[in-house]
């Protein structure tokens, strides 16, 4: 009997959202689990679709993968007596679950309904004149907002709170944000372990280094807009004149922001191998972000030996420490101001991909010896 069953639901996607990090980070676990010679059941949901490689690899390995239809059957699944362990890397729609004596362990990535539960700009991501005008009256209503803030913290409440929870954190600026936030917790009971991840074949070889890098477009915590403005206004005042702006994630209604648009490039999402395209030839990485319980894109950005300027909100300056140029990621002229330094000082340049290397190197280290105890929490603990 396999007494653990894993969360394969973490691993799917759907066409609202084509990539997560809360997903990547599910994926990473469960194909490491399977290398290291663990055996679970896995169940996924039948209306979303699945990771062909991922599919692949259980196949290949004779797990049990069991489809189900909604957490009914999920419900009835654990139920039943066979699992010891529920382990999920996305959690958070289980709130309302009852699991019985199974211990369940689950992987808290951030609270960011509660930590950002507005931003006045999330209308700009809006496609369609009603919708976005009524995200932007919602906005003017701080109350509201308040309301909203409240209860995410409720219903998160239902998940900490329940007796056979193990809880798990991928920084300590999340652990204490939990901390804070639901003061029954014990400090004891969060236990830290740096995402891993897996940056796939080291840079090697010319490249371009033409254009700033920008993704997430279309998410409104990722704050591509102010960045956008910022890119654009230091267009139009004369600079960055040999340099291009590539922005992943994105839709239509980006280009209606910019008034310089024969210098931006836009892309929807791209795949994997694109993806590692585009950060292996950028010059510098931008990463604007509102919130973050880890944050993995600098870290790709380091790898590929590219200089990061960054916002140093939530767990960035505890990922990336003294490895990236900061900013208010609210101040677009401060984000200008970044811009400018990293184009124009190239000794500033230099020394920011020296510390990017350096950083990215420890935290390989530190990833490594995590993953282990994350696997031996998961599959090992009592």
């Amino acid at each position: 009997m396999n007494q653990v069953l894993f969360d394969g639901a973490a691993t799917q996607t759907n066409d609202n959202v084509k990539f997560s990090g809360g997903a990547e980070y599910a994926k990473f676990i469960l194909k490491k689990s399977i290398e290291n010679g663990y055996h679970f059941d896995v169940f996924f949901y039948e209306e979303m679709s699945i990771d062909p490689e991922l599919l692949m690899l259980l196949e290949k390995n004779n797990f049990n993968i069991i489809m189900v239809k909604n957490k009914s059957d999920l419900y009835n699944l654990l139920r039943g007596g066979q699992y010891v362990k529920f382990y999920s890397a996305l959690p958070y729609k289980y709130q309302d679950f009852d699991i019985y004596s199974v211990t369940f362990i689950i992987v808290m990535h951030g609270i960011r309904p509660i930590e950002l539960p507005w931003d006045y700009y999330r209308f700009k991501y809006i496609s369609g004149f009603l919708k976005r005008f009524i995200y932007y009256f919602i906005s003017q209503f701080k109350f509201l907002q308040e309301i909203k803030r409240k209860r995410h913290i409720k219903n998160t409440s239902k998940l900490l709170s329940k007796k056979n929870i193990k809880i798990v954190t991928v920084s300590n600026h999340s652990k204490y944000s939990l901390l804070y936030f639901y003061p029954f917790l014990n400090k004891e009971d969060i236990h830290v372990f740096y995402s891993p991840f897996d940056f796939g074949i080291p840079p090697s070889g010319n490249y371009t280094k033409d254009y700033y890098l920008i993704i997430s477009a279309n998410r409104f915590e990722k704050n591509v807009y102010r960045t956008l403005l910022a890119f654009d206004s230091l267009i139009s005042n004369g600079h960055l004149k040999e340099k291009r702006i590539v922005v992943l994630g994105s839709n239509k209604l980006m280009e209606k922001w910019i008034s310089n648009k024969l210098k931006f490039e836009f892309h929807s999402y791209v795949s994997q191998e694109t993806l590692d395209f585009f950060f292996k030839n950028a010059f510098c990485f931008v990463y604007p972000s509102l919130n973050e319980g880890f944050g993995y894109p600098p870290l790709v950005a380091m790898y590929n030996n590219i200089p990061v300027i960054s916002s140093c909100s939530t767990s960035i300056p505890e990922v990336c420490e003294n490895a990236v140029l900061y900013y208010n990621p609210y101040k677009i002229d401060e984000i200008s101001n970044r811009i400018l330094q990293i184009e124009t000082d190239k000794e500033l340049y230099n020394l920011f991909v020296e510390r990017g290397n350096k950083r990215v190197n420890e935290l390989i280290t530190k990833q490594n010896n995590d993953l282990y105890k994350i696997l031996s929490f998961i599959y090992d603990c009592n």
